[in-house]
């Protein structure tokens, strides 16, 4: 399998822990927080490995994407705080995420 696939693979099961944590803390099951960290994480590492071999054209994206990963590691720590702007974070994710889906050649 190649490094990509496999990349693909993890990122998708990143997304999904991300989706089943916020649901979870939404709905105050405990150890929430720390799905949700454990997906933020690897969607923080996986496109971080996409800024530094990603194409030259596409580091403007790619580093838009990578901010938005850190957004969503700070909704992780007001997560273990038990802050509620968590879900400010959370959303300035989502719309850095649509922006660079739409800007996408």
């Amino acid at each position: 399998m190649s490094i990509l696939k496999s990349l693909s693979i993890f990122y998708y099961i990143s997304m999904a822990l991300v989706l089943v944590g916020v649901v979870m803390q939404l709905a105050q099951v405990p150890n929430a927080t720390y799905i949700f960290t454990t997906g933020a994480l690897y969607i923080f590492g996986i496109r971080t490995y996409n800024v530094i071999v990603g194409k030259p054209d596409r580091k403007r994206i790619l580093t838009i994407l990578l901010v938005s990963s850190v957004f969503m590691l700070a909704a992780a720590y007001a997560m273990f705080t038990y802050r509620n702007y968590w879900i400010v974070l959370l959303l300035i994710t989502a719309m850095l995420d649509s922006y660079s889906s739409w800007k996408v050649k």
